[in-house]
């Protein structure tokens, strides 16, 4: 992991033990990222449904919310000095990340015979596609 991230994400982790928050961090900017995020997940969901792929399971699709919002854009958020300075969803690469893991997993999926993609195989595809990532995930933890 990158040790600049470490107090970030420490902050967050301990954050949990108090609602308010995590109530706060999730609202504004996170929250429209949050809505970002999905949104690209539903497109992505459509591309697949599109090429009669397994889909991504619902289990799948929050495991990608959650881990991009949460894991990837706060963190980023939390680091950027001056705190005026966001990033935006659509700059981060979240969508082709998605893309790149999602297409993975519906290939292992459907070499199963599987008609839908867990969270399970989105996890069991990530170290297949790691390198294929572009948002800052790779150098976040490396």
């Amino acid at each position: 992991m990158d040790n600049e991230f470490r107090p970030v994400y420490e902050k967050l982790y301990t954050s949990y033990r108090s609602p308010s928050e995590v109530l706060l961090r999730l609202r504004d900017e996170s929250f429209r990222a949050a809505r970002m995020v999905s949104e690209s997940i539903e497109n992505v969901q459509d591309e697949l449904e599109e090429r009669k792929l397994p889909r991504l399971r619902e289990d799948a699709k929050y495991f990608l919310l959650l881990n991009l919002v949460e894991m990837v854009y706060v963190p980023l958020c939390a680091q950027q000095v001056p705190p005026g300075c966001r990033p935006l969803v659509q700059d981060l690469g979240f969508q082709e990340d998605i893309r790149t893991i999602a297409y993975s997993a519906a290939r292992a999926a459907a070499n199963e015979g599987q008609n839908d993609i867990s969270c399970h195989r989105v996890i069991d595809t990530l170290p297949n596609t790691w390198e294929s990532l572009i948002s800052p995930v790779t150098r976040m933890w490396k």
